[in-house]
């Protein structure tokens, strides 16, 4: 399995729950395939300096997710069959990238610390 996020632009003229009915269309395909979500940041409308698909505006939504690599494939063909996603794209996520919450890589004591010894170099 990898982790992947889905980037995806949904018509304007949808409605909260076409757009939620999405978000669910999504999760079921990737769990059918035996996927994972991992996390849904809800849709935002957005206006875009390019138009896309002859629209200046749509809602812009992103999905996290696992998968078998085979399978993003088929992820692809049915969101091309979706005829309000109007643009999407999928990323493959490094191992610690957004997945995981990292913790500091040094305690502020530490840093304290260090800042203290350059500053007495320096005298």
């Amino acid at each position: 399995m990898k982790r992947y996020e889905l980037t995806f632009l949904i018509a304007p003229e949808t409605s909260e729950e076409e757009r939620e009915g999405y978000f669910q269309k999504i999760s079921e395909f990737i769990t059918k395939e035996d996927g994972t979500i991992e996390e849904i940041k809800k849709p935002i409308r957005k206006r875009m300096g390019v138009a896309v698909s002859e629209r200046k505006e749509a809602f812009l939504a992103t999905l996290f997710f696992t998968l078998n690599p085979e399978k993003t494939e088929k992820l692809k063909q049915f969101l091309e069959g979706e005829k309000n996603i109007i643009r999407h794209i999928i990323v493959k996520k490094k191992e610690n990238a957004i997945f995981k919450k990292s913790s500091p890589k040094a305690e502020l004591k530490e840093i304290d610390k260090k800042i203290d010894e350059i500053l007495k170099i320096g005298e």
